[in-house]
């Protein structure tokens, strides 16, 4: 993805991320998302940073969690590297939360339960709440979708395609 015509900067909030910051994590989840499709259902995978990122702010977060949550996905499914996001203006503290939450391109291909253990380990080393935040709104985000696929085909076809 080209970033280049993007820039951060505005008004900071407490955490030092602004409503730019928003805009920016925003517009690259969308350019990211916007025609990737989701397992289930042939809806754009964009909903799933949209209700993460609302079901963050409705629990307490602020602007850097509404941040991370947009970014959560996005590394991992975009090919952009975090010190694009950096070099474009993004606090420090908002890319380390999304790249702490992204695994790196060589966990991609481990069994689930390794991948599990490692990005928990890697929160362990971050500790940060928004970052707790967002891994929490994020797995209640994907339960909600599972929920809704379930109620619209059965749970035989969602599990069938998982």
């Amino acid at each position: 993805m080209d970033l280049q015509q993007l820039e951060c900067g505005g008004r900071e909030d407490e955490s030092g991320v602004t409503f730019r910051h928003l805009k920016f994590v925003q517009h690259v989840c969308t350019k990211v998302h916007w025609h990737q499709r989701r397992k289930v259902q042939p809806a754009s995978y964009w909903s799933h940073p949209v209700l993460t990122a609302g079901l963050a702010v409705k629990a307490g977060g602020g602007l850097r969690a509404a941040c991370i949550a947009f970014g959560h996905d996005t590394l991992e499914e975009g090919g952009i590297e975090v010190w694009e996001l950096l070099r474009k203006g993004l606090p420090w503290s908002v890319c380390m939360a999304i790249r702490t939450l992204t695994p790196p391109p060589e966990e991609r291909c481990l069994p689930w339960l390794e991948r599990k253990a490692r990005a928990i380990q890697r929160m362990r080393d971050y500790m940060d709440d928004d970052v707790s935040l967002v891994a929490a709104a994020d797995k209640c985000a994907t339960l909600k979708e599972m929920n809704w696929d379930i109620d619209l085909l059965g749970a035989d076809v969602v599990w069938g395609r998982m």
